[in-house]
């Protein structure tokens, strides 16, 4: 009977979980490299492949993948640790391996434990991806998220009330469009209505704003803290 866990690995990455357990030391430790040395904050950027390993671009994926869940998961307070995490992925891929009658060799166990222990380093590690995580954790902590803007400009022509005829004014109005969200999931929107002295106003606090910015990235350079764009 198979046992249920509170990871399921979908089908289609078994082939790479595969691999990753077929991993050498030298190749391991190839992985871990470029994961000590990975500085970008967007997680869809693509790493170059490597001529040791042809795999490497998608089992780079699916470790970022991996890393990112461990943190999320460990952050809800679904798992303690990555103990628990390494625990709960490996035990689901055994039980998919099971399933799909995979042919078992004597040094699997070895190979198993192995790949446990990578997981682990890499999962644990103290690395530019964990302060990404933990960057976007604490600005997700706010009541509202703004997901993207738009300011919309429109003419609008003044009509006599006791007769309709060519208009000899109009107003130009603005609707400052605001996509927000609560939890990353559900989005909503917002419109606010704009003249133009509420876009000189909200000019002067943006370049304000972008002023303290750049005094704080002065202050955060001296004491040698990188500033995270995430």
């Amino acid at each position: 009977m198979s046992m249920s866990f509170l990871i399921t690995i979908p089908k289609d990455q078994i082939p790479l979980m595969k691999k990753i357990l077929d991993l050498n030391e030298n190749q391991k430790k190839i992985i871990v490299d470029q994961f000590k040395s990975f500085k970008s904050s967007n997680f869809e950027d693509k790493v170059k492949p490597i001529e040791e390993l042809e795999d490497f671009p998608l089992i780079f994926d699916l470790l970022i993948i991996l890393f990112r869940l461990n943190q999320n998961l460990q952050e809800d307070q679904i798992f303690k640790d990555v103990d628990e995490f390494i625990y709960n992925l490996t035990e689901d891929f055994v039980q998919k391996l099971k399933s799909e009658n995979y042919q078992f060799e004597s040094n699997f166990d070895e190979k198993f434990q192995s790949m446990k222990k990578f997981l682990k380093d890499l999962l644990a590690m103290d690395t530019f991806l964990f302060y990404v995580e933990k960057a976007r954790s604490l600005l997700i902590e706010r009541s509202r998220l703004i997901r993207n803007t738009r300011i919309i400009t429109d003419i609008r022509p003044v009509f006599r009330e006791e007769k309709i005829d060519s208009p000899n004014y109009c107003v130009i109005t603005h609707n400052l469009k605001v996509e927000y969200s609560k939890d990353l999931e559900n989005t909503k929107k917002a419109y606010y209505a704009l003249d133009h002295q509420d876009l000189i106003q909200l000019q002067k606090h943006i370049e304000r704003a972008l002023e303290k910015e750049s005094e704080m990235r002065k202050l955060c350079q001296k004491a040698g803290m990188d500033v995270l764009e995430v």
